[in-house]
């Protein structure tokens, strides 16, 4: 599965509070977007942080009555979140990646900074073939 990354500046969370960060995290990851008017995303991403700290996991038709949501759509949002390097699946239950939400971004970052690596390996590449140079 191709991983996909979106980072948004949202600013700090306007107050400290549990639901407020938990929020805030999942808007600067952009689960939360324009369309999810119920805020589906942030409910089934709260549900796997609260799951991570007992280390369950959690299974799409649980979750679907939970949060009152179609399986379809439920499957849609954690695929997201799997994409999005948040969530895993194993053995048909869906959890955190890592059992802990620092750890979870740190992960994330190390992709990032992977995969960045491997574009600027590809463009120094292209850069050396065109005689490229920039300017300082």
């Amino acid at each position: 599965m191709l991983a996909s990354y979106t980072i948004k500046d949202a600013g700090l969370p306007s107050k400290k509070n549990l639901e407020s960060d938990i929020e805030w995290i999942a808007r600067s990851l952009g689960l939360i977007g324009a369309r999810d008017k119920e805020k589906s995303a942030m409910k089934i991403f709260r549900m796997l942080v609260e799951t991570a700290r007992e280390g369950g996991k959690l299974r799409s038709d649980g979750i679907s009555s939970f949060v009152r949501l179609s399986r379809g759509t439920v499957v849609s949002h954690l695929n997201h979140m799997m994409t999005c390097g948040l969530a895993v699946r194993r053995e048909n239950r869906y959890e955190l990646r890592v059992r802990s939400m620092e750890r979870t971004i740190d992960e994330i970052e190390k992709d990032i900074c992977r995969v960045l690596r491997n574009i600027k390996e590809i463009a120094r590449d292209v850069d050396e073939r065109l005689d490229l140079r920039y300017r300082e």
